[in-house]
């Protein structure tokens, strides 16, 4: 036996049918179409962040745009999912802040400033819905990359505005 078919088992013959070998994209499809709705978007979101990330390494930025803005879609999708708050918070996050990325290396500064600021501002507003707890973590990276972008590229009134915004405090018990 030589290594490769001692570390993946015994090799299997001729006559095995290929299906057992491979399962099919439909399978794998059909096991996360089982799911919920909410589940499933997530995935989709996954799959369109990752789908950007691969066109991004290939150098091909309109076809990662296209997933980035694909993935922003259904993140604002997974916000009407009140099981899914969690997830939506830091997938419309990393949404825009994987479009404002693309906006600098498109050399296109005041398209990045506007998704921080978006990403920012809708955490914000969140304050009034949500618990503390559960924004805090986003809302500190949200503020934290604005702050660094708007140190190497400026700041526009409202990002100095979004800036200067008392920091909320926790919730008492959390």
């Amino acid at each position: 036996m030589n290594k490769k078919s001692a570390m993946t088992g015994p090799a299997l013959s001729e006559q095995e049918p290929q299906e057992l070998v491979r399962p099919s994209p439909d399978i794998r499809q059909a096991s996360f179409a089982i799911g919920n709705t909410q589940s499933n978007l997530f995935w989709r979101w996954q799959q369109s962040t990752r789908s950007a990330n691969q066109a991004l390494l290939a150098q091909q930025l309109q076809l990662a745009d296209e997933h980035y803005q694909q993935a922003l879609q259904l993140a604002e999708q997974l916000k009407q999912q009140d099981d899914q708050q969690e997830s939506y918070l830091a997938a419309f996050v990393i949404s825009l802040h994987n479009l404002a990325d693309l906006a600098l290396l498109n050399g296109e500064p005041d398209q990045a400033r506007r998704a921080l600021k978006r990403a920012f501002r809708e955490l914000w507003h969140q304050m009034k819905q949500r618990p503390a707890d559960m924004l805090l973590p986003h809302l500190q990276v949200c503020r934290r990359e604005l702050a660094f972008f708007c140190q190497n590229f400026g700041a526009d009134p409202a990002a100095k505005a979004l800036l200067q915004l008392p920091w909320p405090q926790q919730q008492a018990g959390h």
